[in-house]
């Protein structure tokens, strides 16, 4: 999974932050599966947009793309579903272990550390 963050050496009140090598449980085969997904995802997702921004600075995040196209994804049906499914690397995974396996990742995520406040904005607008 590919991750970006800005710090310091030290914390604000002075401590040196602990750093986490080892997570707290084991990677479901469904998270092993978003998450290779992702990794190729990645590098065809920044290649295209390095194609039509390459005079711009752009920071984008692989796996935010991935999980907002994973919200419209829920959504498809049909060709589509399976089309949405090849391009973001699931393979033959089913709509159910996605959706799982994007919930247990974002958990886990965002229990690391209690003293991090992760959160996702993304947001999916529709209209019949």
């Amino acid at each position: 999974m590919g991750v970006a963050a800005c710090q310091s050496s030290t914390s604000p009140g002075g401590r040196v932050p602990t750093e986490i090598t080892v997570l707290p449980r084991a990677l479901s085969t469904g998270e092993q599966g978003i998450i290779a997904a992702v990794n190729r995802f990645a590098p065809v997702l920044l290649t295209k947009v390095n194609a039509t921004r390459s005079q711009e600075n752009v920071f984008i995040s692989p796996l935010s793309a991935s999980m907002a196209l994973g919200m419209t994804l829920n959504g498809a049906a049909g060709s589509t579903f399976d089309e949405m499914r090849s391009a973001l690397g699931f393979g033959s995974m089913p709509r159910e272990s996605i959706i799982a396996a994007y919930r247990d990742l974002i958990a886990l995520l965002r229990g690391l550390d209690p003293k991090v406040d992760f959160r996702i904005v993304n947001a999916l607008w529709y209209q019949q």
